[in-house]
């Protein structure tokens, strides 16, 4: 079945933690309605002349509702973005602040009271 013809596309995502893996199943609708999956992705042998990418269609095109609702279940089950990139990494960035700022304040309580000893 062509992609095209694919009406509403959904991703679920399911955690195979004795694995070390996730599932990933695409499934959805077409045009005239009825349930669709996607059974196995194939593996295609490439020629030397086939190397370049721009040669094939993408093996998944997402739109971008379908992108996010991919994000959120890799988040339902436990898939973060790698530390110092995105939001992860200025959170990360945000906590060594809050910790340096923290020891810092400990630091200066006693000097600020007069009592050396807490």
């Amino acid at each position: 079945m062509d992609d095209f013809l694919v009406f509403e596309k959904r991703i679920h995502v399911t955690s195979e933690p004795l694995q070390r893996a996730v599932q990933i199943f695409i499934a959805g609708k077409d045009i005239d309605g009825k349930r669709v999956i996607v059974p196995k992705l194939e593996w295609v042998e490439l020629s030397n002349e086939d190397l370049m990418v721009s040669n094939f269609s993408p093996t998944l095109y997402l739109r971008m509702e379908n992108a996010q609702a991919l994000m959120d279940d890799l988040w339902k089950v436990g898939f973060r973005p790698s530390e110092g990139t995105g939001s992860a990494g200025s959170l990360r960035a945000t906590e060594n602040h809050l910790k340096d700022m923290q020891q810092l304040i400990w630091k200066l309580i006693p000097k600020i009271l007069g009592n050396e000893e807490i």
